[in-house]
């Protein structure tokens, strides 16, 4: 059965009213062996995507898991102008900027709104703040109470909901320390449903800081094997690449990923990473001024790198970064450059600030190659006792 293709020829919506017509096809031969049509009012949409799912897997003679089963069985309605708001929400929380993730939060909060014993637009709410609060964009003790706030109520409504154990998973992982906790939620969400990209990647992204790198690269390529266009996902899978130490592979994929959408800046910061770490300053430079730009900083602010590694090569490179780090960036990041410029007195220092915050990154405390430096430093392991990574 592996040559059927399934898909939806049609979605068609008129007023409050949906209809999906699928088909089914042997793609060799390109026969039809089954067709049906689906219509039911916009607020049963998740009912209609539940029995799409259902109707495809006894054609194609899928087995769906007891846990799958149990939560396409229980999809509830939901008022048609809370769902349309939660499709906004997330259309622009995918495209993973400050300003996205903002205007996602206006559309989960209206959603609330609409209607409030609905758990997705929570779930949504809670993870919009987590990546602000990643992205350094608000600062933890504001970002963090309401992430938290969002995923009690999410829970308290539906803890079978997939989305709501994702966020879950990533709270433990990221905020919580409790690795134990994030694994087993991971794998509880992807068990309610396996096509939930975004809880493959970041499943990826927490295999690859507890050092388990073959398990990372396979789950992250899991995640773009179901969404290939999924720029998150082609980003997750070039990094664990590289905390995997497989840097050729990972540039190649993160170039893919700069070619899958143009205007994101995120591929080429990494690749800035990434050619730092393999000595290539040149191209670090290069990279960072495209990423620069993306974000529509002006290129001329970084002139002063190039004169600094011009005049002083890697020294003036890290030195000049340390500047700008301790001009804008978080602990973790001034942390980060006083490693690369092998000070682990003050490295340390800059680490114990990013830990009080429990900043995000301070999960890759393990694995990171770039605290190699200051790695056998006694403050450094210390630090790594507290986190309490598994062996």
């Amino acid at each position: 059965m592996g040559n059927l293709k399934f898909f939806v020829v049609s979605v068609r919506r008129s007023g409050n009213r949906v209809r999906v017509t699928a088909n089914l096809l042997y793609a060799p031969r390109d026969q039809h062996l089954w067709a049906e049509t689906y219509e039911r009012d916009l607020g049963d949409v998740l009912t209609l995507q539940s029995g799409v799912a259902q109707a495809v897997a006894r054609e194609i003679k899928v087995t769906i898991s007891p846990a799958e089963s149990s939560r396409l069985a229980a999809v509830r309605s939901v008022k048609p102008e809370a769902y349309e708001l939660y499709l906004k929400g997330r259309y622009h929380y995918y495209k993973w900027t400050p300003e996205d993730f903002r205007k996602a939060i206006e559309y989960f909060q209206k959603a609330i709104e609409a209607d409030p014993g609905w758990a997705k637009p929570y779930a949504g709410l809670a993870t919009s703040y987590g990546w602000l609060w990643i992205e350094g964009a608000v600062p933890p003790q504001e970002a963090l109470p309401r992430f938290e706030a969002a995923l009690k109520t999410a829970l308290a409504i539906d803890d079978t909901d997939p989305e709501v154990r994702c966020a879950l998973a990533a709270s433990a992982f990221l905020y919580r320390w409790d690795w134990e906790e994030a694994d087993r939620e991971f794998q509880e969400a992807l068990a309610l449903d396996p096509n939930l990209v975004e809880a493959r990647f970041e499943y990826a992204w927490f295999l690859a800081s507890m050092g388990r790198f073959p398990a990372a690269v396979a789950e992250a390529q899991r995640a773009v094997e179901r969404d290939p266009l999924s720029v998150s996902a082609n980003l997750a899978l070039g990094d664990v690449l590289f905390l995997a130490h497989q840097d050729d592979r990972a540039i190649a994929q993160l170039r893919r990923t700069a070619e899958l959408e143009p205007n994101d800046s995120r591929a080429h910061g990494f690749l800035t990473g990434i050619y730092a770490q393999k000595q290539m300053y040149g191209d670090a430079i290069a990279e960072l001024q495209k990423a620069a730009t993306l974000r529509g900083e002006s290129p001329e602010e970084l002139v002063g790198l190039q004169h600094a590694y011009q005049q002083s090569g890697p020294e003036g490179y890290w030195r000049w970064r340390l500047s700008d780090a301790k001009r804008r960036s978080t602990p973790y990041e001034i942390a980060l450059v006083y490693a690369r410029l092998g000070d682990a007195g003050q490295a340390v220092a800059w680490l114990e600030k990013a830990y009080q915050q429990h900043y995000c990154y301070m999960v890759q405390l393990k694995t990171f190659r770039i605290w190699d430096p200051i790695r056998s430093d006694p403050r450094f392991q210390d630090l790594l006792r507290r986190k309490n990574f598994p062996p």
